[in-house]
């Protein structure tokens, strides 16, 4: 509440800042590029990893081919016409597992 402006109950604030308790903080965000994440100092327990760098790649083949390179180490949201030739790759493991996501499509029904 410390950065609420006209009752937005920081909203604004958040917009373009991060406030958490987990075990990564943000260390920096470029919109749209990426958010590179650096362990909690308070974090209670020692963490596997010194920084992680979430790429923001909008574009599906390009997220695909840069795991094929070894330039990513994770991606997701591979559409499906794609898959078959991501698990072919070599030292690529492709997981495909249930998930909270949900798809929502809107129809206006017209009479």
């Amino acid at each position: 509440m410390e950065h609420e402006v006209n009752g937005d109950m920081g909203q604004a604030y958040l917009s373009d800042h991060t406030m958490g308790s987990g075990p990564y903080q943000v260390a920096s965000w470029e919109k749209s590029q990426q958010i590179v994440m650096t362990p909690n100092p308070h974090w209670p327990q020692p963490l596997a990893f010194k920084q992680i760098v979430i790429r923001i790649i909008k574009e599906a083949s390009a997220r695909r081919l840069q795991l094929e390179k070894g330039d990513l180490d994770l991606i997701e949201d591979v559409p499906v016409d794609q898959l078959k030739a991501l698990a072919a790759a070599p030292g690529v493991k492709v997981v495909d597992e249930p998930s909270f996501f949900v798809t929502y499509l809107y129809l206006k029904q017209h009479p």
